[in-house]
């Protein structure tokens, strides 16, 4: 990625996702393909990382901002619902430094009035 050459570093990054077998290897790959904006791709990869991670808030607030860019505004809240169930201090305390969530999350906090 770093060398600018996306595309070649995306199919290696896809493939990564497609034998991973542990969390620690999804997650990294997954930020990689985050910071390359390969959206669709880092998707599919917090997916398979959140069936052996379940509990991990961040990764639920980051699918939540990868629907959210796609248009599944109603898929990225559901996300964020349950990533700030599981820690509602840490997703609050990135809301505070991150428009894109408070963008997803501010209709949510609004409703509860």
């Amino acid at each position: 990625f770093e060398m600018g050459r996306v595309q070649e570093a995306g199919q290696l990054a896809r493939d990564f996702v497609d034998v991973a077998l542990d969390a620690q290897t999804l997650q990294a790959v997954g930020q990689m393909l985050r910071e390359a904006h390969l959206d669709a791709d880092a998707e599919r990869c917090l997916n398979k990382y959140l069936k052996l991670q379940p509990n991990d808030a961040d990764a639920w607030a980051d699918l939540a901002k990868l629907q959210h860019r796609t248009g599944r505004v109603t898929a990225a809240r559901q996300s964020f619902v349950t990533g700030y169930k599981l820690d509602p201090q840490r997703l609050f305390d990135r809301l505070q430094r991150d428009q894109e969530l408070y963008d997803i999350a501010a209709p949510l906090f609004q409703q509860r009035k």
